[in-house]
């Protein structure tokens, strides 16, 4: 039906990337869910309003990622309704919480930047990469804050829980780039585009990268507080650690370069799951408890 009413006005859209932003919007929308999660005081009923929020700016940006691929107006158009939407359904929700619109518009003008820098030189894209992680991460946690003062959002710089899981997130977000640069390097040779790993080699980049997921661990570590959290935590980072130097030190980086992906964005998962466990778990099963208890008391 919606490819029915955009053909009726002209307008020519691949649906594949369409649905390819959906998809990307939907995976990277669990960034500032995360944070949110990791930031509220009690669980609440904007959760809904929050996640559609995020989608909305995301799914504007993986659109403007597209008008860049493509060339065609078209998904310039569609990326700014978007983001307009996303930013009228915010005020909806939120009010007038300067903190919350300036990180959104933050988010829109980082990965356009990164859109067109990444076209031009190799290193400032990696920076811009690990600032949009850090800004995906911080609209979930203004969220979550609920703070509509400038106040509290540069104040959250100097508190080193903030400070450590933005960077688990980010840094992880950009090991994980130098990742998809080692899979996109025949591709992007063919086309002219930039890339670090024709620029420094295969085996390099991923040396990075490696490293970069290290240091995205070990922030992640600081912030638990339980024994047992710590433990399962410490068994995952060997377990991809391990992996990754076996691969590295193979012949056959490039042919498992997709499965080793699949590894880490699970073992990413499992990551984000105890950390909130170990911060939240206690709330949400307190929450849960108490809403059991008032449904079976009527």
């Amino acid at each position: 039906m919606l490819k029915s009413i955009l053909m009726s006005f002209g307008v020519n859209f691949d649906f594949g990337a369409i649905k390819k932003s959906i998809f990307q919007a939907l995976f990277l929308s669990g960034i500032p869910f995360f944070a949110y999660v990791n930031f509220i005081d009690y669980v609440r009923f904007d959760i809904v309003p929050f996640f559609i929020s995020s989608f909305l700016c995301i799914f504007s940006v993986s659109n403007l990622n597209v008008f860049f691929e493509k060339r065609n107006l078209s998904y310039l158009l569609l990326s700014i309704v978007f983001f307009m939407v996303g930013l009228l359904f915010t005020y909806i929700f939120k009010g007038s919480n300067f903190a919350l619109f300036f990180v959104y518009i933050l988010v829109y003008f980082n990965w356009g930047a990164y859109y067109i820098i990444r076209k031009l030189v190799i290193s400032p894209d990696i920076l811009l990469h690990t600032t949009g992680g850090i800004l995906i991460f911080s609209l979930g946690l203004i969220w979550g804050i609920n703070e509509k003062g400038m106040g509290k959002l540069f104040g959250f710089l100097f508190d080193s829980e903030k400070v450590l899981l933005s960077l688990f997130v980010s840094l992880a977000f950009t090991a994980g780039y130098l990742v998809d640069l080692i899979d996109d390097v025949e591709e992007d040779r063919n086309v002219g585009q930039k890339n670090l790993a024709e620029k420094i080699g295969v085996k390099l980049t991923f040396l990075l990268s490696a490293f970069l997921f290290m240091v995205s661990y070990i922030s992640g570590f600081f912030v638990m507080k339980q024994s047992i959290s710590k433990v399962i935590f410490i068994s995952l980072f060997l377990t991809h650690i391990f992996s990754a130097m076996i691969l590295l030190l193979s012949d056959k980086t490039l042919k498992f370069i997709r499965n080793y992906r699949n590894f880490y964005r699970i073992l990413f998962i499992l990551y984000c799951l105890i950390i909130t466990l170990d911060k939240k778990g206690h709330l949400l099963l307190s929450d849960n408890c108490l809403f059991l208890v008032n449904l079976l008391g009527g």
